[in-house]
């Protein structure tokens, strides 16, 4: 309330301005007051002419914008995931940001006539801004969910409902925000120029004809008072479909990377991998076979390489000693690399989804009810069905461990499972993972042997600090 009187003040400051303005200048042609272009949009109200050219306006311009925002959106996403259409498209973004909007108009004139001009000048000026936020957001979705999404196989759509949805969402309601008005701005400038039938534009430049300051005013304030309900209206629609509920698919499809391992009869054998940041070795590990079932320990203070060996492991980050991959077989078979389960040192939780949800991103849907079942054991009664934002941060780290070792796969890797929980979490939580490593091989890590002990590794691999 208050907030909406300081608006007002500030309104009535301006008007009282404007009315001194005029009465000083006493010149209806150079400047009327506010009171007389209020009588003259009263009497245009009156006129049917008035809602002819008020519809026949917003109609080409929101059509315009809505048409630059759509592909604009539509294909900054293209270009963003293939560099082959962001090459080819740099020049015509650049001209189209570059480009002035007069000359524009006249190509268009020549092309195709007056009648809907403001469509494609609209279009031309919402497009580039909408392709540009477009890409600007999805670059700033967040690496680790991302990471953890192409390890786990997380479905497309889950992909674009919570990973790159909630990344979009403040850029495709700013570039709303700056280009309703922009659009109306070179909208109504064409149809100054093209002069079509039933427009606001017409009907401003008749009133420069006649030297008529009253009636340009008058259709200033419609044009303003325009763009101010469809931006309300754009970004309440568009802000609406950004947070629509939808329940996210069940089950994980196939990981978009390939793991550093290798299946090979009934042992998982893992290469030797070193990595070098600066000049310094940070990591260098042996290869290693493990059969079925089997248990790995990483000991080690932070800063000794054990997250940086666990991504090399997974296919995120590449080793010093990275062979050239190849698409053939070796020894008549085709290399075939465990599906992994992760757990990161973040939780990778999406915050608005329960943590029944979360699970069921990974998780088959018919284990809908073992799901059900292994959260109550870990979390508190009742928090199953709560957003992961409103649980503490054990739970959060309980509920992530959970998701990885119900989700499946050929390999069990969790980075520091047990951070930031107390010890009777600790221990109940081992037991849980125990219970449902089967046999996939374990690996994880730890800061101390005490810590590691929990999961009673088969090995335990001490990494000096780097």
């Amino acid at each position: 309330m208050k907030k909406a009187l300081s608006r007002a003040a500030v309104i009535l400051f301006w008007l009282a301005v404007w009315q001194i303005a005029a009465n000083r200048v006493d010149n209806r042609i150079l400047l009327t007051g506010p009171a007389e272009v209020c009588m003259r949009i009263m009497k245009e109200l009156g006129s049917m002419e008035f809602y002819a050219s008020a519809a026949g306006s917003l109609a080409r311009i929101m059509a315009g914008f809505l048409l630059g925002m759509i592909s604009g959106a539509a294909i900054g996403a293209c270009a963003f995931f293939c560099r082959v259409i962001r090459r080819l498209l740099e020049p015509v973004i650049l001209a189209m940001k570059s480009v002035p909007v007069a000359a524009f108009v006249i190509l268009v004139l020549i092309w195709s006539g007056s009648e809907n001009l403001a469509v494609p000048i609209s279009f031309f000026v919402v497009f580039p801004y909408f392709y540009v936020q477009t890409m600007t957001g999805l670059a700033e979705t967040d690496e680790m969910k991302l990471a953890f999404a192409r390890v786990c196989g997380m479905r497309g759509l889950n992909r674009i409902l919570y990973l790159y949805r909630p990344a979009l969402a403040p850029y495709l309601l700013g570039a709303a925000r700056i280009t309703i008005g922009m659009s109306f701005k070179s909208g109504i400038a064409a149809e100054v120029i093209g002069i079509p039938e039933s427009a606001i534009g017409t009907r401003l430049y008749m009133s420069k004809v006649y030297l008529d300051t009253a009636g340009v005013l008058a259709w200033t304030v419609v044009i303003v008072l325009l763009s101010f309900l469809c931006e309300k209206v754009i970004l309440y629609l568009l802000g609406a479909l950004l947070r629509l509920p939808v329940p996210p698919l069940s089950g994980r499809g196939k990981s978009s990377v390939r793991a550093n391992a290798e299946k090979k009869g009934q042992m998982i054998v893992i290469p030797a991998m070193s990595k070098t940041y600066q000049g310094k070795k940070v990591v260098r590990m042996p290869e290693l076979s493990m059969k079925a079932g089997t248990r790995l320990a990483l000991v080690g203070e932070s800063g000794s390489g054990k997250t940086t060996w666990l991504k090399m492991l997974m296919g995120l980050t590449e080793p010093d000693n990275e062979k050239e991959k190849s698409d053939g077989a070796e020894n008549g078979a085709l290399r075939e690399s465990p599906q992994i389960s992760p757990v990161f040192q973040e939780d990778c939780l999406f915050p608005e989804q329960t943590a029944m949800d979360n699970l069921r991103m990974v998780c088959a849907e018919e284990n809908k009810e073992r799901i059900r079942e292994c959260l109550e054991l870990l979390l508190p009664a009742g928090t199953a069905d709560q957003p992961a934002a409103e649980l503490s941060g054990g739970m959060q780290r309980r509920t992530a461990v959970a998701r990885a070792a119900l989700a499946g796969g050929g390999m069990l890797v969790l980075d520091e499972p047990f951070s930031g929980l107390d010890m009777e979490n600790r221990k109940r939580l081992a037991t849980f993972v125990l219970k449902q490593q089967g046999d996939r091989v374990l690996i994880f890590t730890a800061h101390d042997e005490a810590e590691a002990a929990l999961l009673f590794p088969d090995k335990t691999i001490r990494l000096p600090r780097a």
